[in-house]
């Protein structure tokens, strides 16, 4: 799209231009500068403490590169905006810029990066991989590759020295864990600092981007790769903002990201306070602290485990358990935590002070490391790391917050243990066999997280009121009659047990059971398998098949009109592994439990019960269900009635 002065070009969300839609900017060619540009102008850029770490994935990356090919030859393409600080040297922090010392008094700037930091990473990692593919005697642009990396990558105090000092132009401040990183598996350089800095998710994200490039450029030849340069350095047009008041960055920083670019409530929360300190007298202590703060807070994110988390639950969660619930208004913590709590008019009338900050980000950090325990199910107490483990599969409903104020505050992993047993029975008895709603209660659960949190009642009553919500004759929710009438329901429709919300969950925990009960810790279908981005590599498996017509053994075994009925009942359904279930599929039951290596024999207990049985009829499902209903009254300690096990596993009421 050709630069005028006034000319029109379109934004994606991203802040990638997308040639081929029609939403129109207006903006002056003088507000805009090429790569080469910025990059001329003998600056020095870090991205700062208050930004995060690398976080563009494949979408995006696909997106630039989409623009990048749409652009024709010798056009211009806006890009995004860029905004930086210009610092004075003489008030950086010294221990994150010592190694650019030697460029005091040379003319060049300092600057942080305040937006843009994700768009500009990702061109400087293509420009990388693009000089990476170019041989020493070839050119880019009438350039050799060396002029090129000393535009964007170096600047060298003596360039024809090889031990010569350097600094790099783009980077991380030190004390961040991408800075050695970036450096030496994205740019190729080699430190020793690198084997100890640990891998991030946001590491893993840089690698991927770099990754992502050389593959798109390995089959193209030289002149191809030379077009694609001199559109990056000289066709990418960005429009480049300097911010010279230390104060006005944290307000712009939360503006610009505003519009379009969503930023995490947190990232917007960690913000706001930094700006917040610049109000108050004395209050480097303060900035140092909230730095820290997020510094714990993003090393936790950036585990690959808490990939697909919602950074912005943490934050809600904790608002909940340190300040108070209110559900009147739509997302109430941001609501609350930027707009009523953590504002420049508070700090002003003083209901804000320094000392409130302190105590809140304190907490934050406390918070985060027990909050990703729970995540992760991450414990060093065996015992509580399992119950973790069944509560992430159950989804935790409304009993994080307080599951995380009690990691906080309780030292015995025996009473711990206790509360997330009641937690437990709770989301199984209540939503997954009462069938309420997922949010049930939560009002009064979240009361209870602020009042312990603040140590108004101990854990013995926390537990106490958690069980009168499920059994109490007054205030319990429990409801089994439902239950019963609900699989009823589902046998009306040819469902059964089969379309049962809490089957999965169930049938592994009968898994469970049965380890412990033949002391054996096999367990094929373990945690990971059946966390809820893998669900699909679990299945369950009808031992009596869906499909089986053409079967003799089914045939004879189940030849009358209420097949249909046994074969989603309860004693027919077995958890499998995707794999196995495709290979057994709908064979008899002698080739299912006494093949080589996909049988039942060689599986989970569960299989191993199942293959005990001398064969599979109808009388055999009930009673292999009237045990599974046995497990479920002692596990969970409900009662079922003679006559609801007869409606839930036979068909004597049809």
């Amino acid at each position: 799209m050709p630069i005028s002065q006034n000319f029109s070009c379109n934004i994606s969300p991203l802040g990638l231009g997308q040639i081929k839609e029609k939403n129109y900017l207006v903006m002056s060619e003088k507000q805009l500068k090429s790569l080469c540009g910025i990059f001329n102008d003998r600056l020095i850029f870090r991205i700062p403490d208050f930004q995060r770490g690398y976080s563009w994935e494949e979408a995006q990356l696909q997106d630039l590169w989409e623009d990048i090919q749409f652009l024709q030859n010798g056009k211009s393409h806006y890009t995004g905006m860029i905004t930086v600080q210009k610092l004075d040297w003489t008030s950086c922090i010294a221990e994150k810029w010592q190694e650019d010392d030697w460029l005091k008094g040379s003319g060049f700037t300092p600057c942080h990066v305040v937006d843009g930091q994700q768009r500009l990473t990702t061109i400087l990692i293509l420009i990388k991989e693009l000089l990476n593919t170019l041989q020493e005697d070839k050119e880019f642009i009438s350039r050799k590759k060396k002029y090129w990396e000393n535009i964007f990558f170096y600047e060298k105090k003596d360039p024809d020295e090889p031990n010569t000092k350097f600094s790099y132009r783009f980077g991380y401040e030190k004390d961040n864990p991408s800075d050695e990183y970036f450096k030496t598996k994205i740019l190729g350089n080699n430190s020793t600092k690198a084997i100890n800095e640990p891998e991030t998710l946001y590491t893993k994200n840089l690698l991927e981007a770099k990754k992502f490039f050389e593959e798109k450029l390995k089959d193209l030849s030289h002149e191809e790769r030379e077009t694609i340069f001199e559109k990056v350095v000289h066709g990418l047009k960005f429009n480049y903002y300097e911010i010279a008041d230390d104060s006005e960055i944290h307000v712009t920083f939360e503006t610009m990201n505003n519009r379009g670019k969503r930023l995490s409530n947190l990232e917007l929360l960690k913000n706001r306070l930094i700006y917040l300190s610049t109000l108050i007298k004395d209050s480097d202590d303060l900035r140092k602290e909230i730095n820290d703060v997020w510094a714990t807070i993003y090393k936790e994110f950036g585990d690959e485990k808490l990939k697909k988390v919602d950074e912005d639950n943490f934050l809600k969660e904790h608002w909940i358990m340190y300040f108070e619930y209110d559900r009147s208004i739509a997302d109430p913590a941001k609501v609350f935590l930027l707009n009523k709590k953590f504002t420049a008019k508070n700090i002003n009338s003083k209901e804000l002070k320094k000392g409130d900050i302190f105590d809140y980000i304190r907490s934050l950090q406390e918070s985060i490391i027990q909050w990703a325990k729970i995540i992760k199910a991450d414990h060093e107490d065996t015992d509580v790391k399992l119950w973790l483990d069944k509560l992430n599969r159950l989804h935790w409903r409304s009993f994080r917050p307080l599951a995380m104020a009690v990691l906080l505050k309780e030292k015995d992993s025996n009473n711990i243990v206790e509360f997330l047993k009641a937690c437990e029975i709770f989301n199984f008895l209540i939503i997954e066999i009462s069938e309420r709603y997922s949010n049930v209660n939560n009002s009064s659960f979240y009361a209870l997280t602020k009042d312990y949190y603040k140590g108004k009642i101990d854990l013995e009553k926390v537990r106490a009121e958690i069980k009168k919500y499920i059994y109490n004759e007054k205030e319990g929710l429990l409801d089994v009659k439902r239950f019963c009438n609900t699989i009823e329901k589902n046998y009306d429709k040819e469902e059964g047990f089969y379309s049962w919300k809490g089957l999965k969950y169930f049938l592994y925990e009968y898994e469970l059971f049965l380890q412990e009960k033949a002391k054996s810790p096999k367990a094929l279908l373990d945690y990971e398998m059946y966390s809820a981005k893998n669900s699909g590599d679990i299945t369950i498996e009808h031992i009596f098949p869906q499909s089986s017509n053409d079967i003799p053994y089914w045939k004879k075994n189940f030849n009358t009109i209420d097949s249909s009925f046994y074969l989603n009942s309860l004693g027919n359904l077995l958890l499998l592994s995707r794999k196995k279930n495709s290979s057994l599929s709908n064979k008899s039951f002698e080739e299912k439990k006494k093949g080589e290596e996909l049988s039942y024999l060689t599986g989970s207990q569960s299989e191993i019960e199942v293959a005990r049985y001398f064969d599979w009829t109808k009388e055999t499902i009930v009673e292999r269900g009237k045990k599974m209903l046995e497990f479920l009254q002692e596990r969970w300690k409900v009662t079922l009635n003679e006559e609801q096990i007869e409606k839930l596993l036979t068909n004597k009421n049809k």
